[in-house]
Order: C-alpha cells, then structure tokens, then sequence
C-alpha cells in the first residue's frame, strides 16, 4: 500500500481581486466618463479615472498604496 499525505496551505489572493476591482474602475470612469467606487472601501473615481483620496490599505500583509490624483498603485 502507498499513504501519500498532502500539505498544501491555502493561499489568500484578496489582495489581488482588490487590485482587479481597482483597476477595472478606474478605467470604467475614464472610459465612460463616470463616477465609480471600489466595494468596501471609501475609494471614488471621477469621470476622469482620479481617485479621490490617496491612502495604504494592508491586506494578506501586504501594502498597497493609492496614490492621489490618477491613482495608480504601489504594490508592497
């Protein structure tokens, strides 16, 4: 008989559809020239793809940055 016993951790990837979702937003605002907002979060574009306010958000332990203005990410 052969007992093969798998270990496999699980891996969150949240942080991942957050920057999907943010992504896809943005360039739903700039596209269509409208407001959007990311779910769960106190994030808006405008009709230009902007974000209204610049923050870090810790998921998985991870950093991610949005910076203000366009909006783009740093991924840490």
């Amino acid at each position: 008989m052969l007992f093969t016993i798998n270990n496999y951790k699980q891996i969150d990837l949240s942080h991942l559809d957050f920057i999907n979702d943010f992504l896809d937003k943005k360039v739903d605002s700039y596209i269509n020239k409208r407001k959007n907002d990311v779910d769960n979060y106190n994030i808006y574009f405008n009709e230009k793809g902007n974000i209204n306010i610049g923050q870090t958000i810790h998921l998985n332990n991870h950093r991610i940055i949005i910076h203000l203005g366009n909006g783009y990410l740093t991924y840490e």
